[in-house]
């Protein structure tokens, strides 16, 4: 059994760990224009998602929608997948549903084509067939959750989208700009604690504490429900890498329990997205779609994209470093600071009840 102080480090209630919530709520898997591929893949905590374009005329003719994303009903149809099959994702028919795409995991269990079900021992074909997902969106963005009955997108998101749009960022105006995609030797929570407390900046990100102003007193923590927030304002005189003056005059990260990131950095219109995904005891995979302004200026983005490529370096080394302490096993406990890692505490405490 783990030891308390090594329950961040080691592989046990793994999968319980991530069952839980990663599939009860709502999770950011792709854009809106990636539903004009035919066929493009996503993950969902450990299931890879294969999408696959279906007859829009079939839809048109049966719901009497236009070709608006915003009004269709759309569904997503899967299949679960074993991580450790290392199959071949097929090419299947879609069902002939209502539906705008599909999104089929595959499965231990043989293709159905050509079998005849009433020789298999009375299996309802019901039973074999493809599980619904729900799906919601988010200005340009698309949410996915396994569960049948997921909390309402707008109940998960806790105010954020008018936060964003507080700030003066109109979500739909801006552009994709790019996925930064990374995998980390670390457990899912050891990722998301890093995340949440900043007290570490002036220390291990030299170049984000010149430019953003981290004291105690500017620098702002809240929690509500299942949302961890830090948001402040830019240094008086900002110094270093990146050039926090335009439209958006304060800094927003959130992370919203269990692993959505989304952050927006004082400056010129910006956001990014992205989840923290457990795909093994000390393996975490992230990625975060970058979004700016349709007429951001080219050297600005690169000036953006690099300074935030900078502290996604330091913070892997913070990182993979704790896990490796805590895998050791030498300190068997710890505290939390009351004030400065409060989110953290919040954080732990939302895992636990999840656990419970």
């Amino acid at each position: 059994m783990c030891e308390e102080s090594q329950f961040l480090a080691c592989g046990q209630n793994f999968h319980q760990q991530t069952a839980i919530d990663f599939n009860r709520v709502a999770q950011n898997v792709c854009r809106r224009a990636e539903l004009g591929e035919d066929r493009c893949t996503h993950h969902i905590n450990e299931m890879l998602v294969l999408q696959e374009r279906i007859g829009f005329s079939i839809l048109e003719q049966q719901q009497g929608h236009p070709r608006n994303l915003s009004v269709l009903r759309r569904q997503y149809w899967i299949r679960r997948r074993l991580r450790e099959t290392g199959r071949p994702l097929p090419r299947q028919r879609a069902p002939r549903k209502h539906c705008l795409w599909q999104c089929v995991f595959v499965s231990t269990l043989p293709i159905t084509r050509g079998i005849d079900i009433g020789d298999e021992g009375g299996i309802e074909k019901e039973a074999l067939g493809l599980v619904q997902l729900q799906l919601d969106t988010w200005g340009p963005l698309i949410f996915v959750s396994p569960s049948p009955e997921p909390a309402p997108l707008e109940e998960f998101l806790d105010g954020i989208p008018e936060r964003i749009a507080e700030a003066g960022i109109d979500l739909d105006s801006l552009r994709f700009l790019q996925r930064s995609e990374s995998e980390l030797d670390c457990n899912w929570k050891v990722s998301a604690e890093n995340f949440l407390e900043c007290y570490h900046c002036p220390t291990a990100h030299p170049g984000f504490s010149a430019v953003m102003d981290v004291s105690v007193d500017a620098y702002l923590l809240e929690t509500s429900g299942g949302r961890m927030t830090q948001h402040g304002p830019p240094r008086p005189e900002p110094r270093g890498a990146y050039d926090p003056t335009g439209e958006v005059e304060r800094g927003q990260f959130h992370l919203l329990f269990p692993g959505t990131v989304i952050n927006v950095m004082p400056g010129r219109p910006n956001f990014s997205i992205g989840p923290i995904v457990p795909s093994a005891p000390e393996k975490t995979y992230r990625f975060l779609d970058y979004f700016v302004a349709a007429d951001a200026d080219e050297a600005w983005i690169e000036e953006s994209l690099a300074f935030d490529a900078q502290v996604g370096a330091e913070d892997r080394v913070l990182i993979e470093r704790v896990q490796a302490g805590m895998r050791a096993g030498v300190i068997e406990d710890g505290r939390l600071l009351p004030e400065s890692e409060q989110l953290i505490a919040h954080f732990q405490a939302l895992v636990v009840d999840a656990l419970a």
